[in-house]
């Protein structure tokens, strides 16, 4: 049961990065437009 919690808790820390990179990038993308 921890090792299942400790996946979830990690699954969602990595999409929380995945997230962060992609908003990131599009940030960056919007700068050059402007």
């Amino acid at each position: 049961m921890d090792k299942d919690l400790l996946t979830k808790h990690s699954s969602i820390d990595i999409t929380n990065k995945i997230n962060e990179l992609i908003t990131f990038n599009n940030n960056e993308k919007l700068k050059s437009l402007l």
